[in-house]
């Protein structure tokens, strides 16, 4: 937990966890906006909280170059993680069999399969459309800072030359849509096994759950394909109204990566 985490931040954070499921059991415009809203009042609480934090540490130590040395380490440092006996293969296989062997698949196995009704639609879905320079590099200035080990340049670099790197960002979505393929080279991830609480056993693999992190370029690949699949499901009625309201944000996750690393 971070150092300035405080009693403040927890009771702030369970206010913001009580709107989104208000907002998920019924949602509404006006709900989802009092949620966000209350999510940008948290987010500002937690920069101000560490920039408090911090800037009292590094005033502290001024006359202390050791002392000063040590904080900064301890801010520009990632996070430590939990030390743990299991290896990759480990977690590896108990995730895999997770799903076949455990209940995700057992409490599944006696359902009938489900029924799917064929609708017509008035064109078919037979080629993506290439996309454009001003796409890519709107995507690219809506994307957060986040990068991945895969990366060969921050992503904030990215973003601040976005007006060169657009255009070869886009000559290789266009390649990969001519092509009918996803670049092998960005089938790529680079997965971590974090514990669910801190509280947890870490010993237990069931303490554990794989996070991906796919490279800056994968994500906007995969989210022009996306958008394409999207707006034409819209377009043919083909998403349920159930679907587009309270689970659009998991089909790109769950639908589009499988869908795009399988070609």
């Amino acid at each position: 937990m971070s150092p300035w985490y405080d009693h403040e931040c927890y009771i702030i954070k369970l206010q913001t966890r009580r709107l989104e499921k208000t907002y998920r059991r019924n949602p509404t415009p006006a709900k989802r906006l009092a949620w966000r809203s209350q999510f940008s009042r948290q987010r500002a609480m937690y920069q101000a909280k560490f920039t408090s934090y911090w800037s009292r540490k590094i005033n502290d130590s001024a006359g202390n170059s050791r002392q000063l040395w040590l904080q900064l380490k301890r801010l520009l440092s990632e996070p430590a993680h939990t030390a743990t006996v299991h290896s990759a293969g480990d977690f590896a296989r108990h995730f895999k069999e997770k799903i076949d062997h455990r209940p995700i698949r057992q409490s599944t196995s006696t359902f009938p399969q489900p029924c799917i009704t064929s609708r017509c639609v008035d064109g078919p879905l037979c080629s993506f459309r290439p996309v454009t320079v001003d796409e890519v590099a709107t995507m690219i200035r809506k994307s957060l800072a986040k990068q991945c080990p895969l990366d060969p340049i921050p992503t904030w670099l990215v973003k601040n030359v976005c007006n060169t790197v657009a255009p070869i960002i886009t000559m290789t979505c266009n390649v990969s849509i001519k092509q009918n393929k996803f670049p092998n080279c960005r089938k790529s991830a680079i997965v971590k096994s974090l514990l669910k609480k801190t509280n947890l056993d870490p010993s237990d693999l069931n303490s554990y759950r794989p996070v991906s992190n796919l490279s800056f370029v994968s994500k906007l690949l995969i989210q022009n394909i996306d958008s394409r699949i999207t707006k034409h499901a819209n377009f043919s009625n083909l998403s349920c109204a159930t679907f587009t309201c309270r689970y659009e944000k998991y089909f790109f996750k769950n639908v589009v990566i499988p869908l795009t690393t399988a070609i």
